[in-house]
């Protein structure tokens, strides 16, 4: 099963998808790193250095050069739904695609104590970037886990589930 993870910055989408690739033995990609082996910059300085446009056209480009392989995860950008090119590749090649919901109240936390270079977050932006993803990353998603005040076990717990039951009902 290819499973993608879905959700804004700080949701936890590179956690849980590295988690459950060690727990389940499936391969795991992360579109953010696969553009900074690429363009040998940080994601950050990919933004600030080219722009959005570029950025969200190398973002497609990592997406699709992820290998085909049946048992994988990948971990996406935050924004990666935002690309029209990069939604319809999410849509029509990945079995399962996985909306980690979270409050933004939690988001603004955890971007707080994160170190990453994120040049289209402050504050005050996220909620605005929030309501514009949302009904995206809800049209998009097979299904949405809350990952508010949860461990990372319980939601990668879920997601097993989630993948159990979806390989049972094939």
């Amino acid at each position: 099963m290819k499973i993608i993870l879905i959700g804004m910055p700080g949701s936890g989408k590179t956690t849980i998808a590295t988690e459950f690739a060690q727990q389940s033995g499936y391969a795991f990609f992360d579109t953010d790193l696969i553009i900074e082996e690429q363009l040998k910059q940080q994601t950050g300085d990919v933004l600030l250095n080219h722009g959005e446009l570029f950025f969200r056209q190398a973002e497609c480009h990592a997406l699709k050069s992820i290998p085909d392989i049946s048992d994988s995860i990948v971990a996406s950008g935050g924004g990666i739904i935002v690309h029209p090119d990069s939604f319809q590749y999410i849509k029509d090649n990945f079995d399962l695609i996985l909306y980690l919901d979270t409050s933004l109240e939690v988001l603004v936390e955890r971007l707080d104590s994160d170190n990453k270079i994120r040049p289209l977050l402050n504050k005050s932006s996220l909620d605005e970037l929030m309501e514009k993803r949302l009904s995206m990353y809800e049209d998009l998603s097979h299904a949405s886990i809350k990952t508010d005040r949860k461990m990372k076990s319980e939601i990668v717990n879920e997601l097993l589930r989630l993948v159990r039951r979806d390989l049972a009902d094939e």
